[in-house]
Order: C-alpha cells, then structure tokens, then sequence
C-alpha cells in the first residue's frame, strides 16, 4: 500500500511537472506568433523535406482539412516559410 501511494505521488509529479512544461512552451510560441499546431506543421516540415499533405497529417493525427486551413492561416499571417504554392 505504501508504494502505491508514493507510486501515486509520482505519477502526480510528473502530470503537474508536464503540464507545467506546456504551459510555458505554448506562451514562448504565443510571445512569438505562432500556435502550436503552426510549430508542429513547421517542424514537420522542417525535419521531413518535401512530404505530402496526407503523410503529415497522418504524422500529426489531424485531418487534411484541418492541415489546409492551417497553412492558409499561416501565409495569411506571412509566417516565414509559408510562401503560398500552386495547388493542382
């Protein structure tokens, strides 16, 4: 029983010590303009080259419409790296 309850304690810990973590990397990106779904597309992007749309979101878990509008938003906002591209 008493290792469950420090196992529980733990587990606190590290829920309180992650949400703490993503509270702040979410107010960096925000300070900096960016959402972190915008993070996470560029980063995609970044690290994977030339991927289509259905492979990211399938790497994201959104959907491609989800993965549209963002991109749209983001030239909109002229986000560096979102130079607009010819659509077939």
């Amino acid at each position: 029983m008493k290792r469950t309850k420090q196992l529980n304690q733990i587990a606190k810990a590290i829920r309180e010590f992650y949400k703490s973590l993503k509270n702040e990397f979410n107010a960096i990106l925000e300070s900096e303009g960016f959402t972190n779904g915008e993070f996470l597309l560029l980063k995609s992007i970044a690290l994977s080259g030339n991927k289509k749309i259905s492979e990211i979101a399938k790497e994201l878990c959104v959907t491609m419409p989800y993965l549209t509008s963002l991109a749209d938003k983001m030239v909109k906002k002229k986000i560096p790296g979102t130079n607009p591209i010819k659509r077939r």
